[in-house]
């Protein structure tokens, strides 16, 4: 691979790339080739959705519970029990994915480094997607990172998509996403992806105005929603909680470089899924107002309730893709959706929802006992355990 040649074309053709390209600086990526397949496809799943020192840190203790060898067979890793799995920091389904791999290792649908080289991108994405966990983005990683493949562009990665967002803005990012093919057709799987930006770029055809302040016009000001943006200004930068971080068993105070936003005053970064910073003050009001079902203080209906209605209906019935379901939880549209209070486990009534954020934040809305909960926390890696603690308390609560 010519990279000096290929980093020239790219500058070339996109002027946005090349600011990037000059403010990064040399191309250095040197392929982990010491690592087999199956385990590089175990690690890719620990460092999903975390950053890169977080993920070290979990990876390593991973490690630790198969003393005495560089990398576990499949068949140790399936040995061990899912709690151990689970008490190194790994989330429910990371657990399972990784024993998903190991199975298929062990089975001989997980091809060798040399196998591996002879398979093509596409035959390697077709292969190991058909691991239960392992989606394009895990086999993109494998073919940069392992295997070294040069032409590859992972449209679907967070952090390429955060980049192009602030190189770009929106209406571009959204336009490179569009010329993308699609992993499967609509309906036929879930997929964890950028719904939320696409309709965000959306609203801003629709209604002509940037996204933000469509947001500001229709929402915040109708709901009395006055610190909540995208950016941070000076003063409020230094009211902003400090990101914590959990390590070696006790929290820390995060460094800048953990945090995956800028929030600069001016950022392009208005994605409509991330990125907005508010208080508990402000969440309040936009809850009390899907606690109303749409109506803003005021009176005023910022939601209809037949468009909240259509919002809260499972989306997802028959369609595979969606592991929540196991826990008794629809999805609708921008929101899960208790279906099954037996299967979930914490009593809580059936029509409850709501959504968690990346560091920890959560909310649900309880339509039958008209009230909502906010927990909001900037913690690091997200710890699916808190939402359980804090929903089994306020529901014990309302026993007494």
């Amino acid at each position: 691979m010519d990279a000096v040649r290929a980093i020239r074309h790219l500058k070339k053709v996109d002027p946005d790339l090349a600011k990037v390209i000059r403010r990064i600086g040399p191309f250095e990526l040197v392929p982990e080739k010491s690592r087999t397949i199956y385990a590089s496809l175990v690690r890719s799943i620990v460092y999903q959705q975390l950053t890169g020192k977080v993920a070290a840190i979990i990876f390593g203790r991973f490690l630790e519970l198969f003393p005495g060898r560089k990398f576990p067979e499949p068949e140790r890793v399936l040995r061990k029990p899912f709690g151990q799995l689970r008490g190194v920091g790994l989330s429910n389904q990371k657990a399972g994915y990784i024993q998903n791999i190991a199975q298929a290792a062990k089975d001989g649908i997980v091809p060798d480094s040399r196998q591996a080289n002879r398979m093509s991108d596409d035959e390697l994405v077709e292969r190991l997607t058909s691991i239960k966990g392992v989606g394009r983005w895990t086999v993109e990683m494998l073919l940069i990172f392992r295997l070294g493949r040069p032409d590859v562009l992972p449209a679907t990665d967070f952090g390429v998509q955060k980049g192009f967002a602030l190189a770009k803005g929106l209406a571009k990012i959204i336009g490179e996403l569009a010329r993308e093919p699609i992993e499967h057709q609509p309906g036929a799987k879930y997929t964890y992806g950028m719904s939320t930006a696409v309709m965000g770029r959306a609203i801003e055809v629709l209604s002509g105005r940037p996204l933000d302040k469509f947001l500001r016009e229709e929402l915040f000001r109708p709901l009395g929603m006055r610190h909540t943006w995208f950016y941070l200004s000076r003063d409020s930068r230094e009211l902003f909680q400090p990101l914590t971080v959990f390590e070696n068993g006790k929290l820390r105070v995060g460094k800048p470089e953990e945090d995956e936003l800028p929030y600069e005053v001016g950022s392009t970064l208005c994605l409509g899924g991330e990125g907005l910073v508010s208080t508990l003050g402000d969440y309040a009001r936009f809850c009390q107002m899907l606690v109303d079902r749409g109506k803003a203080p005021d009176g005023k209906q910022v939601i209809k309730p037949a468009t909240l209605d259509l919002m809260l209906a499972d989306q997802l019935e028959g369609i595979p893709g969606y592991d929540d379901r196991k826990n008794g939880y629809g999805f609708g549209l921008g929101f899960y959706v208790l279906l099954d209070t037996k299967t979930e486990g914490v009593n809580s009534p059936n029509g409850i929802y709501g959504w968690g954020g990346y560091h920890t934040t959560h909310f649900w809305i309880d339509p039958k006992n008209k009230l909502y909960s906010v927990f909001m926390t900037r913690r690091h890696p997200f710890n699916d355990e808190s939402l359980v603690r804090f929903r089994k308390a306020v529901y014990d609560s309302l026993k007494d």
